[in-house]
């Protein structure tokens, strides 16, 4: 059975304060998104925060996914439609505002003219800024302060989401390449140039990413794949060591000891220990 929508005004037109003014503030429990087939346009500037639910967003140059968590930023000449998706409620906070200082905002592009999608976490945390907003005592101006606050915090913890983003999809590529060439010596090499990097670079951008070197994480994989090896199997040490990429067993120690604290015949006898006790 389909919910009915409801919807609860909490804001409805602040005066003008010569720059902007907020002219309402609402919020959508089981919200049916926009009304009708066709999209439409507002004549102003709205946000559209979904603290539940998923759906999709459209507009005449894209369609996107929206999830919980996703603000809707829509300017006043953008046809647009959005609409739920699936048996989850889509329960929204709405916001209209306009005013020339909104205006500026979007002639200096910070405002995007393309409808920008953020997703802001957690939600609890976005839904207190937005109802700080609009309280009743505060003036016209202090709103529309309150509110270029909250943009641009918006839009700054959604660029740092997106770096972050796309700085852990480079440490995921860099760390398979890595793995790959594991037992070889030149590891680090090979990986930068399969990630399409000199070796500099890569090292230089590994390094500022992570604090490490990745050589240091080669390394560090090696001796979990030698312990792993230790464990598992009863080659001798010399085996494993040649099998990982080692000229000889004694650096292999001396390198398993740096990580482990012990050398790896001492750590196949302390596992035999505890398995025995």
């Amino acid at each position: 059975m389909k919910r009915r929508q409801t919807i609860d005004f909490l804001h409805h037109d602040s005066e003008k304060s010569g720059i902007g003014r907020i002219t309402t503030v609402a919020r959508l429990e089981n919200s049916a998104g926009t009304p009708g087939k066709s999209m439409r346009k507002l004549g102003c500037y709205a946000l559209v925060y979904v603290y539940s639910g998923s759906g999709v967003y459209r507009d005449s140059q894209q369609t996107r996914d929206v999830r919980a968590g996703d603000l809707i930023l829509l300017g006043p000449d953008r046809n647009h439609a959005y609409k739920p998706t699936g048996e989850v409620a889509w329960n929204e906070y709405f916001m209209l505002f306009e005013g020339p200082v909104f205006d500026l905002w979007q002639q200096q592009g910070w405002l995007p003219p393309e409808c920008p999608i953020l997703n802001l976490q957690p939600c609890d945390l976005w839904i207190e800024r937005i109802k700080g907003i609009y309280q009743p005592e505060q003036s016209p101006l202090q709103q529309i302060a309150r509110l270029q606050g909250f943009l641009a915090d918006a839009l700054a913890h959604d660029r740092y989401q997106v770096e972050k983003e796309a700085t852990q999809r480079w440490l995921d590529r860099a760390h398979h390449f890595l793995e790959q060439h594991l037992t070889r010596t030149d590891a680090v090499h090979r990986a930068a140039r399969d990630m399409g990097h000199s070796y500099e670079t890569f090292r230089k951008k590994y390094r500022r990413l992570t604090d490490r070197s990745p050589r240091y994480f080669s390394s560090k994989k090696r001796m979990e794949l030698a312990a792993q090896h230790l464990v598992e199997t009863s080659a001798p040490v010399q085996e494993i060591a040649e099998k990982l990429g080692f000229c000889d067993q004694f650096y292999f120690s001396k390198r398993f000891k740096m990580f482990t604290g012990v050398t790896p015949a001492k750590y196949r006898k302390r596992l035999y220990r505890l398995d025995d006790s």
